[in-house]
């Protein structure tokens, strides 16, 4: 496939009588589903599309080919619209001072998205924050319920300590 023009082929102007077989011969070689009446009629009746998509180097060949038996044919290439680049004016507006809450989700410097705490969380949270404080008393209790025990044990390693330092 080629990356030329493309555009459709038009044949304008067929002179009855000898231009007009030699140009329906031309084209059943290119039509092969159509009958010989179907395209006299369509040649009589110009201008006919020929090809609604059609290169510019076999659209010029074939109008060479028109030209040669005395009939008119025309190639005309699709519109290519190119958009129009208009000239960018920066448009300068006051300055405002708003003050907008952060967004919910950010991207992290690892690429994963930060989401709010969910209220699983929270309670998850609150729960181990009070597991931590029944083991703390209860290490306190223990630590009473022992001591009359450890308490001499506690003195002799308190002693120690002070001799080293």
């Amino acid at each position: 496939m080629s990356n030329g023009r493309r555009g459709k082929l038009v044949l304008q102007d067929v002179p009855s009588g000898q231009v007009e077989k030699k140009v329906v011969r031309l084209l059943l070689q290119f039509a092969t589903s159509a009958s010989v009446e179907q395209l006299t009629q369509k040649v009589r009746r110009t201008p006919y599309t020929i090809s609604n998509d059609i290169e510019a180097e076999k659209a010029a060949l074939i109008v060479g080919a028109f030209e040669k038996f005395g009939a008119m044919a025309a190639f005309v290439p699709h519109a290519t619209e190119e958009p129009v680049a208009e000239q960018f004016i920066p448009v300068e507006s006051e300055p405002r001072f708003v003050v907008r809450p952060p967004p919910v989700s950010r991207k992290s410097t690892y690429g994963a998205t930060i989401q709010p705490p969910s209220p699983k969380s929270s309670t998850r949270n609150i729960v181990m924050f009070l597991i931590f404080i029944l083991m703390m008393l209860s290490f306190g209790f223990l630590a009473w319920q022992l001591w009359p025990v450890v308490h001499g044990g506690v003195q002799g390693l308190v002693s120690y300590l002070k001799q080293l330092f």
